[in-house]
C-alpha cells in the first residue's frame, strides 16, 4: 500500500517549516500498515539554474521517510504542466526559446485534459538531453544519500500533473 506526498503539500501542511510534524505524519502512516510513500522531486526545484543542482531537501525528505521505516517511490517531475505553475526550470526556455516549448493538454474546451498551458517538448532532442541529464543526476544523488533499499523506484514524469499523478486516459 502507498500514499502520496507530492512537493506541494508539503509546504501547505507545513512541513517543510516543522520538520517535527512531518516526523509524526509519516509514523502515523507507518503505525497504519501504509509502507510507500510516493513523493514528487521537480526540476525547477532541483536544477534551479543550469547545470547547479540543490539535492538538499529531497535528501532530507528520503531520509525522513527511511527513517520511518518507510519506501520511496520517487517521481521525477520535468513536466511543464501543473495547477500552480511550470515544474520545469524558468532557464530552460530562456535557453532553449518557446520553440522548445510545446501545448500541453488537449481535446475540447472544458475537456479537464485541456489545460491550455505550454511544457517543454520532450520531442525536442536539446530538451530530452537536458531533462535526462537532470533525471540521472538525481537518481544517482538520492541512491547515493538513501539506506539501501529505501527507494523503490524513479518514475520520469514527461506527462502533465494530472495525468502522471491520478488518470491516463489524456494521451
Amino acid at each position: 500500500s502507498y500514499v502520496t506526498l507530492w512537493d506541494a503539500q508539503i509546504a501547505e501542511w507545513g512541513f517543510d517549516k516543522a520538520p517535527a510534524r512531518l516526523h509524526r505524519w509519516l509514523g502515523d502512516v507507518r503505525k497504519a500498515g501504509i509502507g510507500h510513500l510516493v513523493i514528487s522531486v521537480t526540476w525547477k526545484d532541483l536544477e534551479p539554474d543550469e547545470g547547479r543542482f540543490d539535492f538538499a531537501a529531497a535528501n532530507r525528505l528520503v531520509a525522513d521517510i527511511c527513517e520511518a521505516d518507510l519506501r520511496a517511490v520517487v517521481v521525477l517531475d520535468a513536466s511543464g504542466a501543473r495547477a500552480a505553475g511550470d515544474l520545469a526550470p524558468a532557464w530552460l526556455s530562456e535557453k532553449l526559446g518557446q520553440e522548445s516549448y510545446q501545448r500541453l493538454g488537449g481535446g475540447p474546451e472544458g475537456n479537464p485534459c485541456n489545460l491550455r498551458e505550454t511544457g517543454p517538448s520532450f520531442a525536442n532532442p536539446d530538451v530530452l538531453a537536458l531533462a535526462q541529464r537532470f533525471f540521472r543526476a538525481t537518481v544517482s544523488e538520492l541512491t547515493s544519500k538513501a539506506r539501501s533499499g529505501c527507494i523503490r523506484s524513479f518514475s520520469p514524469n514527461f506527462n502533465n500533473e494530472l495525468e502522471a499523478r491520478y488518470i491516463q486516459h489524456c494521451d
